[in-house]
């Protein structure tokens, strides 16, 4: 195995992939028919792909990337489920029959690439800026793992041999991952090197967590509560397993350490201990010594560090959450009892600080907010960025295929992954008419139906607070005369007094505020003439400066 792009992208490339798959035999899901009775389209393709893992190497394996860098380029962060896969493809295998010896698994020259979380093999036909292809094509076996948005297929044609194994496709399915696949596949093709409980476990555990079905399990039996979120689960292996190493993961199996580990909660004397203190490297810095060298040291972490921040971010999704019920139920959306259950929405809104005096865009850390909708006892997380022109509907109500055939009807191309989440696809002709009405009433038209002025609570005072354009992308709403409006206008005739004396109250609660706002302005003037003044020093010296260096010269 060429170590040359192995976790990375590689800048060359032969014949794109476009062109050695236009004319493909296809015998995916839904293509071929079945033979007879007893076959299927997917048990047609299992059993090719079988019959390729036995006869030939592989030539290039296609996993996905977990973000861009500030660079423009793709970073290689593997999750659990693509680590598994890889070790047992390489370390589990029959044809593996050297140490370090992968020969017998991969061919000559082969390679590794990493495509966008969420992409098809289509995105191995980009090129750089350039013009030239991003990736180095290669003939033979491809396995395109845990990326493309399909169940198991397999495709042939003169050149190439491709095995798909993702678990991301339509509808509801039992769960499972990429590394229970190649599991499974390599056991049925008679290539697992070891068949011990250990790695059937770590199998299991890994699709378990991918999935996230024992957050379900749990909630089902009454376990999965704010508390347990909280509190007990950022010190369960669970919560840590994807952020430490592999090998010690995988050590933990072995020794049926990771059974006594797997529900928590770690106790405060384990995490001051040898286990909290267990390190690891995750980068280096530059120092300065006292004798004014600089040296390169190694950066570390902890389990205990993993913990902490775990929990930190588990308490971040509690509150930005509970933010979220607070600004659906200002705005009078009706988020309870819909056609996906109860529903927490988040639309990047902004609350205001404790003091009132500048807004906080509400923050829900990445891969939490459905752990913490469950926790909360609600069914169904709903989030819209009108920036990036993205939603999501993440449930496991079983009315989600019925939703999700509706936004197929109004925005073509929408995707229905796994029966449990719902998303739009890159290239939706509808992108532009998106808004926070149109999405929420293809979930339930009762949400919308008594929509209040866009407002939200003061986290302090309790005070309604307007939400401007800006601050809120939920300016499509309409604001209909409801039977609330009406009760106010007749309780006006009957009592003008008492009315007048809460409209004052009220024009005085924003009279306060303004003057709050006014006397920041002021505070913020006053830095910025501070860094003006220190402006104006800066360069009279440097002006000193230069009038000495010409005096040298």
């Amino acid at each position: 195995m060429a170590k040359r792009g192995r976790w990375e992208i590689a800048d060359k490339s032969n014949d794109s992939l476009k062109n050695q798959l236009a004319n493909i035999d296809k015998t995916t899901l839904g293509h071929t028919k079945p033979q007879n009775q007893a076959e299927t389209p997917e048990s047609v393709s299992r059993q090719k792909i079988i019959e390729t893992l036995k006869k030939y190497p592989i030539n290039q394996v296609i996993l996905h990337a977990k973000e861009y860098d500030d660079r423009g380029k793709l970073t290689f962060e593997s999750d659990l489920d693509n680590r598994l896969f890889v070790e047992i493809l390489e370390n589990f295998n029959n044809k593996n029959t050297k140490k370090d010896n992968l020969s017998g698994v991969y061919a000559k020259n082969a390679v590794f690439h990493i495509i966008p979380k969420g992409g098809t093999e289509k995105d191995l036909n980009k090129k750089t800026q350039k013009g030239q292809p991003l990736y180095e094509q290669k003939d033979g076996v491809t396995i395109i793992a845990d990326v493309g948005n399909t169940w198991i297929e397999y495709e042939e044609n003169d050149k190439n041999k491709i095995i798909k194994l993702d678990h991301h496709g339509e509808g509801a399915r039992t769960p499972t991952s990429a590394s229970q696949q190649i599991y499974e596949l390599l056991k049925e093709a008679k290539l697992i090197k070891e068949n011990q409980k250990w790695l059937e476990d770590l199998v299991e555990f890994v699709t378990d967590l991918d999935n996230l079905s024992y957050v379900k399990e749990k909630k089902d039996k009454g376990e999965w509560t704010e508390e347990y979120f909280t509190k007990t689960w950022p010190r369960s292996l669970r919560a840590i397993a994807g952020k430490i190493p592999f090998e010690v993961l995988k050590e933990w199996f072995k020794s049926g350490k990771a059974k006594e580990l797997m529900d928590g909660p770690f106790t405060d004397e384990e995490l001051n201990g040898d286990f909290g203190n267990t390190s690891w490297v995750i980068g280096t810095k530059m120092i300065e010594k006292e004798d004014g060298s600089k040296e390169e040291i190694p950066i570390k972490k902890t389990i205990r560090d993993v913990c902490e921040e775990q929990a930190q971010k588990a308490q971040e999704t509690n509150e930005g959450l509970k933010n979220c019920i607070e600004y659906a139920n200002a705005c009078g959306l009706n988020m309870r009892d819909t056609r996906v259950g109860d529903i927490i929405y988040f639309n990047y809104f902004a609350m205001n600080t404790d003091e009132g005096k500048v807004t906080n865009k509400v923050w829900i850390p990445e891969g939490m907010a459905f752990m913490g909708t469950n926790a909360l006892g609600y069914d169904t997380f709903v989030t819209l960025n009108k920036q990036n022109k993205i939603f999501g509907i993440n449930s496991n109500h079983p009315n989600m295929k019925n939703v999700a055939e509706d936004f197929k009807k109004e925005i073509p191309g929408t995707q229905d992954l796994r029966g449990t989440f719902i998303f739009p696809s890159k290239d939706s002709d509808k992108r532009k008419d998106w808004g926070d009405k149109m999405i929420l009433t293809l979930i339930d038209p009762k949400i919308t139906k008594k929509a209040k002025m866009l407002t939200i609570l003061d986290k302090k005072s309790a005070a309604v607070k307007p939400i401007t354009k800006e601050d809120v992308k939920m300016n499509d709403i309409e604001v209909p005369v409801t039977e609330d409006v009406k009760d106010t206008k007749e309780n006006i005739k009957e009592n003008p007094n008492e009315q007048i004396g809460n409209i004052e109250d009220e024009i005085e609660k924003l009279r306060k505020r303004i003057q709050e706002r006014m006397g920041s302005i002021e505070v913020e003037n006053e830095k910025l003439n501070k860094l003006k003044e220190n402006d104006r020093v800066i360069q009279d010296k440097l002006e000193e400066v230069n009038k000495k260096l010409e005096k040298l010269n």
